[in-house]
């Protein structure tokens, strides 16, 4: 009989349960088989951590124990507290089980030791979401969102995240500078035309009205027969009682629609 506290015996009975099919029945032996290698001594640290990530695999997968995967998890941040693996599928599974004041601490600890400038982006914007939704922390909120603007400063989602933070806060003028950076590093067009509105918005907001009319006149700019564009500078004259600055704006529109009035009238 092949005995588990064997290196030897103990690598071809796991071979013979990795090779099978994964049932349930199949993983708790193969769980039930680590364990026991685990409870004898002679292992180096190396050798734990993966046979404990092993464990967790399977307690997450076809086990369906996310207590005991988070014990496992445990168990090896014990042996090796930098282990980035470990810390992240800890946080990660605080988080997805709504555990937000665990998930948060395992994850900035995991922060501390990835160096992968894309990794970091993706903490730093699941913290940002963590702090802004689940636990109501605004201003930690706000750091992971400037952090990830540090690797990636045109990150849309960053941006467009402290943008709603300010505005939440009611600070249009922390808000406004960061519309600006959305308006320069967006390639779409409609979306650049609502970010511009949104500066044009918040500008006029702050009394800076000759930045308002820029923004407006930049996004007709943009497209120039984009009728929400040309229709809010129109009512952007209209509200400033410039009837000729108006009658100029809606008569180049018009001159611009006249072509294709006269040619493809139903495509309008």
């Amino acid at each position: 009989r092949l005995l588990p506290q064997r290196e030897e015996a103990f690598e071809r009975l796991r071979a013979s349960f990795m090779g099978t099919k994964q049932g349930r029945e199949q993983a708790q032996a193969l769980a039930q088989l680590i364990e026991t290698r685990l409870s004898q001594p002679g292992f180096t640290p190396a050798n734990e951590q993966a046979l404990r990530q092993e464990l967790v695999q399977l307690y997450t997968g076809p086990l369906n124990d996310r207590g005991r995967a988070k014990i496992e998890l445990e168990k090896s941040l014990a042996k090796n507290p930098s282990s980035a693996q470990a810390l992240y599928m800890l946080g990660k599974l605080h988080a997805d089980d709504a555990e937000y004041e665990q998930a948060v601490l395992r994850l900035s600890q995991y922060g501390q030791v990835e160096q992968r400038p894309a990794q970091l982006v993706a903490l730093h914007l699941l913290l940002g979401e963590l702090y802004a939704e689940k636990l109501k922390d605004v201003g930690k909120a706000m750091q992971q969102y400037s952090s990830v603007l540090q690797l990636q400063p045109q990150n849309a989602l960053a941006l467009s995240r402290l943008v709603e933070l300010f505005m939440q806060q009611n600070k249009p003028q922390g808000a406004l500078p960061l519309l600006k950076r959305l308006v320069k590093y967006t390639d779409d067009k409609a979306k650049k035309i609502d970010f511009l509105h949104r500066v044009a918005q918040l500008s006029e907001s702050l009394g800076d009205s000759r930045s308002a009319l820029e923004a407006l006149r930049q996004a007709v700019e943009l497209d120039p027969r984009n009728l929400p564009a040309i229709a809010e500078l129109a009512r952007y004259y209209e509200q400033k009682s410039d009837l000729q600055s108006l009658r100029i704006h809606l008569d180049r529109s018009a001159a611009r629609f006249r072509p294709q009035l006269r040619e493809r009238p139903r495509d309008l």
